[in-house]
């Protein structure tokens, strides 16, 4: 099976300093797959680097390919074509403030080809009242912004859904709308590729599918999301399961870990880790069976 995108020892660089990678990513079709780590891992410069959206000081190394196909990196703002639609954080700013709902839609369905009506984009992403349709953004709420924001990527009908922290600021009323309607998408067969530090959001979509944990820009867990998520084997991502759980800190979204920032050489997580050796200081751990870890934890 042919993924819908993949990386090959992608890393994005600024000034001669890694920022993220080495990098190995598949996203396969009908899958949710989620890219977990706290705020400063690197999730979204590695999103961009994906989605061909990196700002023009950083340089991007390796392969990308998008149904097989390589991907030019010396390009700047590829385009994803309609087999991919990219779903920025801020829906607010992503909607144009000075046109109604209605408008936005009708015209992206146009611009596709599609029959159906903005009405009916709505009603897939489960927004219903069609007065919403005569609303400006400014009047939706940021759960509502959201989903028109999605109806509009859906309007070409894509195979892989990219969506960079799509539930940060909402409500839980309104986070658990957004995490339902990702769902149904990747039953409908939608691929999914969720970048978050929301830990509900990676157990809502991701223990039916695949989780890449990320820390200072490496990925330092990647596995099938139950796997992942109930029987973590790097230190890290168990911290994080730690402080979800109540045993630490309690919040439904990422913290800082307490420790020390991450090492100039060796594993970055060593200066916070409780298993950390004098190898884990000197030697950087590759990624094997889905953990970069020298003493990972009994799965």
């Amino acid at each position: 099976m042919t993924a819908l995108l993949s990386a090959r020892a992608l890393e994005v660089v600024a000034g001669g300093r890694r920022l993220v990678g080495p990098a190995d990513l598949d996203v396969e079709p009908a899958q949710a797959h989620v890219v977990l780590g706290e705020s400063g891992s690197g999730k979204t410069v590695l999103l961009r680097a994906l989605v061909g959206l990196e700002a023009p000081t950083l340089s991007v190394r390796g392969r990308v390919a998008r149904l097989g196909e390589d991907v030019d990196l010396s390009r700047r703002r590829s385009s994803l074509g309609r087999t991919a639609v990219y779903l920025p954080q801020e829906a607010s700013v992503a909607l144009n403030p000075v046109r109604r709902v209605e408008a936005q839609l009708a015209e992206t369905l146009r611009h596709v080809g599609s029959t159906r009506t903005p009405g009916q984009l709505l009603e897939r992403v489960g927004l219903g009242d069609p007065q919403l349709l005569r609303r400006f953004p400014s009047q939706l709420s940021g759960g509502q912004a959201q989903r028109v924001l999605l109806a509009l990527a859906l309007a070409a009908e894509p195979q892989l859904l990219i969506a960079d922290e799509p539930t940060t600021a909402l409500d839980s009323p309104h986070r658990a709308a957004v995490l339902t309607t990702f769902s149904e998408l990747v039953a409908s067969g939608v691929a999914v590729l969720l970048v978050t530090h929301d830990l509900d959001a990676a157990q809502a979509l991701g223990t039916g599918g695949r989780v890449t944990v990320l820390f200072a820009g490496a990925i330092v867990e990647d596995g099938p999301g139950a796997q992942v998520l109930r029987r973590p084997r790097h230190p890290y991502t168990k911290r994080l399961l730690e402080l979800k759980l109540g045993l630490g800190t309690p919040t439904p979204t990422l913290s800082p870990v307490d420790g020390l920032p991450p090492a100039a050489q060796g594993c970055a997580y060593a200066p916070r880790c409780p298993k950390a050796q004098a190898r884990c200081v000197a030697e950087m751990p590759s990624l094997v069976d889905g953990v970069a870890c020298f003493f990972p934890e009994v799965a």
